[in-house]
C-alpha cells in the first residue's frame, strides 16, 4: 500500500521501522527491484528481493500476532456456552 506520491526508487533499500517493538529500527529487509506507478490503481506496485538468503537458511522462525483480549474472551465465552454434545430429541 504505497501511495503514487511516495518517493521510492529501483535499488533503494528498504529498512524496519521498528514500530510495534518487534525488530529493531533501521534493520535492513529488502532492496527495491521495481516501482510500477498505474495511476488507474490506488497504490504503487513495489516488487523487493529479500536480503536475507533465504536458500541457505537452516531454521526458520514464524510469528502470528495474538488475538486482542477482547476478541479472546469473546471466543472463549462463546465456547463456554457451547454444549459439548447434542442428544437426541432435544
Amino acid at each position: 500500500h504505497v501511495p503514487h506520491s511516495v518517493d521510492v526508487r529501483e535499488g533503494e533499500v528498504l529498512m524496519s521501522s521498528g514500530l510495534g517493538s518487534v525488530y529493531p529500527q533501521g534493520y535492513p529487509v529488502a532492496k527495491i527491484t521495481s516501482v510500477v506507478r498505474d495511476e488507474s490503481r490506488p497504490f504503487s506496485r513495489i516488487t523487493a528481493q529479500p536480503l536475507a538468503r533465504l536458500n541457505r537458511l537452516k531454521y526458520l522462525l514464524l510469528l502470528w500476532p495474538e488475538k486482542a483480549n477482547s476478541e479472546r474472551e469473546a471466543n472463549d465465552s462463546i465456547d463456554e456456552e457451547a454444549p459439548d454434545s447434542v442428544e437426541e430429541g432435544e
